[in-house]
């Protein structure tokens, strides 16, 4: 006689991990893309106070080089009080970048980026266990510092002197 073995007792608990882990799994994912996230705007954040700050200041030096390097000093100062290693960026004073007049040709790249890296996710099978490297840009352009401003007006002042006609100086918002 054939006995027919119909123990199935122990399949509904394996379904059952088996569907709480993969649920755990993506909660935790979405956990993670949502940290991403929220992060990432507070490095936007971060870099778009630093290059406004780059933007602003001016220690009123006779040399263009000076104020440029006095303002980078203070972008830097910046974006230390975010106080990014709290979300696993250290040193973010080391990682952001300042473009300056002399460094680019094109006006509208003065400013900030900022280049860091992350996780996508916290399990290597979900998601993948390489980090993505993520930019952040904030090219605002910088003013006029009091050095570019005299050599501006002393040159349209000097070619006063050689016009025969009457001429007006443009300080150009200086």
């Amino acid at each position: 006689m054939i006995t027919k073995n119909n123990r199935q007792s122990g399949q509904s608990l394996i379904e059952f991990l088996m569907i709480f882990s993969l649920s755990f799994g993506f909660i935790f994912l979405y956990i993670q893309l949502a940290t991403n996230a929220g992060t990432g705007y507070l490095v936007h954040y971060a870099t778009f106070m630093a290059s406004r700050t780059f933007l602003s200041q001016d220690n009123g030096s006779n040399t263009n080089q000076s104020a440029e390097s006095y303002a980078e000093r203070e972008a830097k100062a910046v974006i230390d009080k975010f106080q990014l290693s709290a979300f696993g960026i250290s040193s973010p004073s080391n990682k952001i970048k300042i473009n300056t007049t002399s460094d680019v040709s094109i006006f509208e790249y003065v400013g900030a980026y900022f280049t860091y890296e992350t996780r996508l996710s916290i399990f290597s099978t979900v998601g993948g266990s390489s980090s993505a490297e993520l930019i952040s840009e904030s090219f605002l352009g910088k003013e006029p510092t009091r050095a570019e401003c005299l050599e501006r007006v002393c040159s349209s002042f000097k070619s006063l002197y050689e016009c025969d006609s009457f001429a007006t100086a443009f300080d150009n918002g200086c």
